[in-house]
Protein backbone atom coordinates (compact mmCIF):
# COMPACT_ATOMS: atom_id res chain seq x y z
CA UNK A 1 0.00 0.00 0.00
CA UNK A 2 1.56 3.32 -0.85
CA UNK A 3 0.76 6.59 1.23
CA UNK A 4 0.90 10.24 0.94
CA UNK A 5 0.55 13.21 2.87
CA UNK A 6 -1.01 16.60 1.92
CA UNK A 7 -0.90 19.91 3.07
CA UNK A 8 -3.49 23.00 2.75
CA UNK A 9 -0.50 25.41 2.20
CA UNK A 10 0.57 23.46 -0.10
CA UNK A 11 -1.77 21.47 -2.45
CA UNK A 12 -4.67 23.37 -1.55
CA UNK A 13 -6.45 20.51 1.25
CA UNK A 14 -4.62 18.37 4.15
CA UNK A 15 -5.38 14.80 4.35
CA UNK A 16 -3.76 11.50 3.50
CA UNK A 17 -3.56 9.15 0.57
CA UNK A 18 -3.92 5.48 0.74
CA UNK A 19 -3.63 3.81 -2.86
CA UNK A 20 -3.24 -0.13 -3.54
CA UNK A 21 -0.37 -1.24 -4.80
CA UNK A 22 -1.46 -1.77 -8.28
CA UNK A 23 -3.18 1.40 -8.19
CA UNK A 24 -7.01 1.70 -9.08
CA UNK A 25 -9.64 3.44 -11.31
CA UNK A 26 -11.43 3.92 -8.46
CA UNK A 27 -11.32 6.37 -5.33
CA UNK A 28 -13.32 7.78 -2.45
CA UNK A 29 -12.99 10.44 -0.76
CA UNK A 30 -12.88 9.86 3.00
CA UNK A 31 -14.22 13.24 5.50
CA UNK A 32 -14.90 12.52 9.21
CA UNK A 33 -17.08 14.78 11.50
CA UNK A 34 -16.16 15.54 15.24
CA UNK A 35 -13.36 15.37 17.37
CA UNK A 36 -10.11 12.86 16.16
CA UNK A 37 -11.22 12.58 12.75
CA UNK A 38 -7.97 12.30 11.14
CA UNK A 39 -7.12 8.74 12.55
CA UNK A 40 -9.76 7.38 12.28
CA UNK A 41 -10.24 9.07 8.68
CA UNK A 42 -6.96 7.39 7.60
CA UNK A 43 -7.89 3.71 8.41
CA UNK A 44 -11.26 4.34 7.03
CA UNK A 45 -8.99 5.21 3.59
CA UNK A 46 -6.74 2.40 4.20
CA UNK A 47 -9.54 -0.11 4.29
CA UNK A 48 -11.02 0.88 1.01
CA UNK A 49 -7.11 0.47 -0.08
CA UNK A 50 -7.89 -3.21 1.20
CA UNK A 51 -10.65 -3.34 -1.41
CA UNK A 52 -8.58 -1.98 -3.97
CA UNK A 53 -9.67 1.56 -3.94
CA UNK A 54 -7.74 4.61 -3.41
CA UNK A 55 -8.47 5.95 -0.46
CA UNK A 56 -8.81 9.74 -0.08
CA UNK A 57 -9.07 11.63 3.56
CA UNK A 58 -9.46 15.18 3.46
CA UNK A 59 -9.38 17.07 7.12
CA UNK A 60 -11.97 19.57 7.19
CA UNK A 61 -10.84 21.55 10.28
CA UNK A 62 -7.70 21.28 12.89
CA UNK A 63 -5.25 21.01 10.27
CA UNK A 64 -3.02 23.74 9.37
CA UNK A 65 -4.60 26.62 7.08
CA UNK A 66 -8.09 25.13 7.29
CA UNK A 67 -10.30 26.35 9.98
CA UNK A 68 -9.58 25.27 13.73
CA UNK A 69 -13.68 24.71 14.44
CA UNK A 70 -16.64 23.45 12.58
CA UNK A 71 -17.38 26.11 11.27
CA UNK A 72 -16.93 28.09 7.77
CA UNK A 73 -14.87 25.08 6.48
CA UNK A 74 -14.81 26.19 2.54
CA UNK A 75 -15.89 23.49 0.14
CA UNK A 76 -13.45 24.88 -1.81
CA UNK A 77 -10.88 22.46 -0.78
CA UNK A 78 -12.30 19.48 -2.41
CA UNK A 79 -11.89 21.01 -5.37
CA UNK A 80 -7.89 20.66 -6.01
CA UNK A 81 -8.85 17.01 -3.82
CA UNK A 82 -10.85 15.65 -6.99
CA UNK A 83 -8.52 17.62 -9.53
CA UNK A 84 -5.43 15.77 -8.00
CA UNK A 85 -7.34 11.94 -8.46
CA UNK A 86 -8.21 13.05 -11.86
CA UNK A 87 -4.98 14.37 -12.85
CA UNK A 88 -2.73 12.68 -11.41
CA UNK A 89 -4.02 9.59 -10.38
CA UNK A 90 -5.70 9.10 -13.40
CA UNK A 91 -8.72 7.85 -11.76
CA UNK A 92 -12.08 8.00 -13.48
CA UNK A 93 -14.08 6.91 -10.82
CA UNK A 94 -14.43 9.16 -7.60
CA UNK A 95 -17.04 8.35 -4.55
CA UNK A 96 -17.59 10.18 -1.35
CA UNK A 97 -17.94 8.46 2.01
CA UNK A 98 -19.05 11.06 4.92
CA UNK A 99 -19.52 9.98 8.57
CA UNK A 100 -21.58 12.30 10.94
CA UNK A 101 -21.01 15.92 10.52
CA UNK A 102 -18.28 14.31 7.34
CA UNK A 103 -21.94 13.05 5.65
CA UNK A 104 -23.07 16.56 4.86
CA UNK A 105 -19.61 17.03 3.02
CA UNK A 106 -19.75 14.17 0.92
CA UNK A 107 -23.10 15.58 -0.55
CA UNK A 108 -21.63 19.07 -0.49
CA UNK A 109 -19.01 17.82 -2.67
CA UNK A 110 -20.85 15.24 -4.66
CA UNK A 111 -23.58 18.69 -5.44
CA UNK A 112 -20.79 22.00 -5.80
CA UNK A 113 -17.70 20.25 -7.30
CA UNK A 114 -19.31 17.47 -9.84
CA UNK A 115 -18.31 14.36 -11.18
CA UNK A 116 -19.21 12.22 -7.93
CA UNK A 117 -20.38 9.00 -8.79
CA UNK A 118 -21.53 7.84 -5.30
CA UNK A 119 -22.45 9.09 -2.19
CA UNK A 120 -22.23 7.35 1.23
CA UNK A 121 -23.37 8.81 4.30
CA UNK A 122 -23.06 7.19 7.19
CA UNK A 123 -25.12 8.45 10.27
CA UNK A 124 -26.09 11.50 8.44
CA UNK A 125 -27.52 14.59 8.42
CA UNK A 126 -29.52 15.89 6.37
CA UNK A 127 -29.02 19.33 6.86
CA UNK A 128 -26.10 21.85 7.35
CA UNK A 129 -26.20 23.76 11.04
CA UNK A 130 -24.59 26.76 12.65
CA UNK A 131 -20.75 26.47 13.59
CA UNK A 132 -19.28 26.48 16.65
CA UNK A 133 -15.83 28.17 18.38
CA UNK A 134 -12.54 25.83 19.22
CA UNK A 135 -14.16 25.21 22.78
CA UNK A 136 -17.38 24.04 21.90
CA UNK A 137 -18.81 26.71 24.10
CA UNK A 138 -20.40 28.98 21.70
CA UNK A 139 -22.56 29.30 18.12
CA UNK A 140 -20.81 31.80 15.34
CA UNK A 141 -23.65 32.94 14.10
CA UNK A 142 -22.26 31.04 10.74
CA UNK A 143 -22.53 27.66 8.43
CA UNK A 144 -20.19 25.29 9.03
CA UNK A 145 -19.59 25.08 5.06
CA UNK A 146 -19.18 28.03 2.96
CA UNK A 147 -18.90 28.44 -0.86
CA UNK A 148 -16.87 30.87 -2.31
CA UNK A 149 -16.93 32.51 0.87
CA UNK A 150 -20.81 32.70 1.53
CA UNK A 151 -22.54 30.19 4.04
CA UNK A 152 -24.39 27.28 2.98
CA UNK A 153 -27.91 27.60 4.36
CA UNK A 154 -28.21 25.88 8.06
CA UNK A 155 -30.14 25.17 11.47
CA UNK A 156 -29.47 26.39 14.20
CA UNK A 157 -29.28 24.34 17.47
CA UNK A 158 -28.65 25.78 20.55
CA UNK A 159 -25.78 23.54 22.10
CA UNK A 160 -25.83 26.45 25.20
CA UNK A 161 -29.69 24.91 26.64
CA UNK A 162 -27.99 21.61 27.48
CA UNK A 163 -24.91 19.27 28.35
CA UNK A 164 -23.83 18.00 25.23
CA UNK A 165 -22.02 15.01 27.09
CA UNK A 166 -24.51 14.54 29.37
CA UNK A 167 -27.35 11.36 28.81
CA UNK A 168 -30.86 12.02 29.35
CA UNK A 169 -34.44 10.46 28.94
CA UNK A 170 -36.20 12.10 25.52
CA UNK A 171 -39.60 11.44 24.72
CA UNK A 172 -39.03 11.13 21.52
CA UNK A 173 -36.56 7.95 21.77
CA UNK A 174 -36.42 4.82 23.36
CA UNK A 175 -33.12 5.30 24.42
CA UNK A 176 -31.07 7.56 26.64
CA UNK A 177 -28.98 9.55 24.00
CA UNK A 178 -26.54 12.74 24.39
CA UNK A 179 -27.20 16.91 24.82
CA UNK A 180 -26.35 16.89 21.36
CA UNK A 181 -28.87 15.01 20.04
CA UNK A 182 -31.89 17.30 21.71
CA UNK A 183 -29.98 20.40 20.36
CA UNK A 184 -30.77 18.94 16.48
CA UNK A 185 -33.85 17.44 17.26
CA UNK A 186 -35.20 20.59 18.31
CA UNK A 187 -33.73 22.57 16.02
CA UNK A 188 -35.73 20.26 13.29
CA UNK A 189 -38.71 21.49 14.78
CA UNK A 190 -38.31 24.64 13.10
CA UNK A 191 -39.48 23.55 10.05
CA UNK A 192 -39.43 26.39 7.91
CA UNK A 193 -35.77 26.38 8.55
CA UNK A 194 -35.10 22.71 8.49
CA UNK A 195 -36.57 23.20 4.91
CA UNK A 196 -34.62 26.40 3.97
CA UNK A 197 -31.58 24.07 4.93
CA UNK A 198 -32.04 20.60 3.40
CA UNK A 199 -29.37 19.40 1.60
CA UNK A 200 -30.75 19.44 -2.32
CA UNK A 201 -29.33 15.55 -2.89
CA UNK A 202 -31.42 15.46 -6.25
CA UNK A 203 -28.42 17.86 -7.62
CA UNK A 204 -25.91 14.99 -6.94
CA UNK A 205 -26.30 13.18 -9.80
CA UNK A 206 -24.78 10.38 -7.30
CA UNK A 207 -25.71 7.04 -6.16
CA UNK A 208 -26.65 7.53 -2.70
CA UNK A 209 -26.22 4.90 0.32
CA UNK A 210 -27.75 5.87 3.48
CA UNK A 211 -26.72 3.80 6.74
CA UNK A 212 -27.66 4.73 10.29
CA UNK A 213 -28.28 2.93 13.56
CA UNK A 214 -31.57 2.54 14.94
CA UNK A 215 -30.20 3.94 18.47
CA UNK A 216 -27.67 7.04 17.26
CA UNK A 217 -27.18 8.65 20.54
CA UNK A 218 -25.44 11.59 18.95
CA UNK A 219 -27.89 12.95 16.75
CA UNK A 220 -31.15 11.69 15.04
CA UNK A 221 -29.31 10.46 12.53
CA UNK A 222 -32.29 7.51 11.63
CA UNK A 223 -34.89 10.92 11.18
CA UNK A 224 -32.20 11.96 8.77
CA UNK A 225 -31.47 8.97 6.85
CA UNK A 226 -35.55 8.80 6.75
CA UNK A 227 -36.05 12.20 5.79
CA UNK A 228 -33.83 12.15 2.73
CA UNK A 229 -35.65 8.94 1.26
CA UNK A 230 -38.67 10.53 1.88
CA UNK A 231 -37.55 13.78 -0.03
CA UNK A 232 -35.70 12.29 -2.87
CA UNK A 233 -38.96 9.51 -3.46
CA UNK A 234 -40.66 12.96 -3.87
CA UNK A 235 -38.63 14.45 -6.67
CA UNK A 236 -38.68 11.46 -8.59
CA UNK A 237 -34.90 11.54 -8.36
CA UNK A 238 -34.08 8.83 -11.09
CA UNK A 239 -30.45 7.77 -9.53
CA UNK A 240 -30.07 4.63 -6.92
CA UNK A 241 -30.73 5.35 -3.26
CA UNK A 242 -30.46 2.62 -0.98
CA UNK A 243 -30.08 2.70 3.04
CA UNK A 244 -29.56 0.45 5.98
CA UNK A 245 -28.42 0.11 9.31
CA UNK A 246 -25.73 -3.40 8.72
CA UNK A 247 -22.78 -3.98 7.31
CA UNK A 248 -22.00 -0.75 6.45
CA UNK A 249 -18.17 -1.32 5.45
CA UNK A 250 -19.13 -4.09 2.87
CA UNK A 251 -21.81 -2.07 1.02
CA UNK A 252 -19.88 1.03 1.46
CA UNK A 253 -17.33 -1.22 -0.88
CA UNK A 254 -19.96 -2.20 -2.78
CA UNK A 255 -21.43 1.21 -4.16
CA UNK A 256 -17.83 2.63 -4.08
CA UNK A 257 -16.16 -0.20 -5.77
CA UNK A 258 -18.57 -0.33 -8.94
CA UNK A 259 -21.61 -1.59 -6.84
CA UNK A 260 -24.78 -2.92 -8.68
CA UNK A 261 -24.60 -3.42 -12.24
CA UNK A 262 -21.21 -2.86 -12.53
Amino acid sequence: MLHEDFSYIKHGFAGHLAEPDNGSDRAVIVIMGGEQSLLPGIKIAERFADYGITGLEVSLFGAEGVPDSPNQCPLEMFEPAVKYLRDAKKIAHISTYGQSMGSVFAALTAQYIGGIENVVMVSPSHVPFEGTTKDKKNMTGHSVATWRGRDIPFVKPDFGKVKMSKYHRHSAAQYKVMGMWIAFYDAYRDKTAEKEAFLPLEKTGARILLIAGGADEAWPAEYSVNEIRTYLENKHYEKEVSAGQKAFQVRAQRYTGGGIGA
